[in-house]
């Protein structure tokens, strides 16, 4: 479901992200479909991480979750391009060498967040035990309703049965 599609996209999306700095100056055609691909591939997971965030948070803290997520992102935006800039100085500017290895290190970031994204164990978050126990107390609930609907029908058919026996009793 969700998880696998996640770890595609951003397996995915580290793989892409790591040839376009190696790959993109080979060819203009070739940096442009990385881009696109990698473009695609990071709007996949982010929609996929944000619903399930939204959707596994506990009812009562979903604002504050979806605010957690939202600033998570924008302090990547913020700060990634101060690494990108700070690894281009480092490797001698812009350059194959110098964009390959900055195009790494997001290739990196994005390993280390699929790695945390498998240590936090999302099926165990609080919103979905509720959302599962919820679904156990409807399941639980239309079982008993469908048990008193049988107990009601035998005792239906038992005092029809008893009413015909006196009818015939009487005649």
């Amino acid at each position: 479901g969700r998880q696998r599609l996640v770890h595609l996209a951003m397996t995915g999306s580290a793989l892409c992200g790591a040839a376009i700095g190696f790959l993109g100056p080979r060819s203009y055609l070739l940096a442009a479909v990385l881009v696109l691909v990698y473009g695609l591939l990071i709007w996949l997971d982010s929609s996929s991480l944000t619903a399930g965030a939204a959707g596994r948070a506990d009812p009562k803290r979903r604002g504050a979750t979806l605010a957690i997520h939202s600033m998570s992102g924008y302090i990547g935006g913020f700060i990634g391009p101060i690494v990108i800039g700070w690894i281009l100085d480092l490797s001698g500017g812009m350059s194959v060498k110098g964009w390959g290895l900055a195009f790494l290190h997001v290739a990196l970031i994005m390993a280390i967040g699929q790695i945390a994204f498998r240590l936090l164990a999302p099926r165990d978050l609080a919103g979905l035990r509720k959302f599962t126990d919820r679904k156990q107390q409807a399941i639980d609930h239309k079982a008993q309703r469908q048990e008193q609907k049988q107990t009601d029908e035998m005792a239906l058919s038992i005092h029809l049965r008893q009413s015909l026996a006196q009818a015939q009793a009487r005649n």
